[in-house]
């Protein structure tokens, strides 16, 4: 969201603006537990690749390591295909 909203060029309230300035980056959403469990799991990890971490994980739990992920890392094809699977087999039926 905020990737969008640093292009946005009207007025914001005062919060969404201290929040740009802190939340630029990935890494700026994590908090420290997450970002030391990135740094060992980026240490272990055999494959820093979207399918990678498919492949190594539990299919339903993949996306919980997707944010260790460097933005040059993600193939965006591969992570739309994940997610569009990953939600229609989570979608209670109606």
């Amino acid at each position: 969201m905020y990737k969008y909203l640093s292009d946005y060029h009207k007025e914001v309230f005062e919060r969404v603006k201290e929040n740009l300035l802190k939340h630029n980056t990935i890494d700026s959403f994590l908090n420290q537990q997450l970002r030391l469990l990135k740094i060992s799991y980026r240490k272990s990890a055999k494959n820093l690749t979207v399918k990678g971490i498919i492949d190594a994980e539990i299919e339903d739990g993949a996306y919980k390591k997707l944010i260790f992920l460097e933005a040059d890392e993600i193939q965006l094809d591969e992570l739309q295909k994940y997610l569009q699977d990953y939600i229609s087999s989570h979608t209670p039926s109606c």
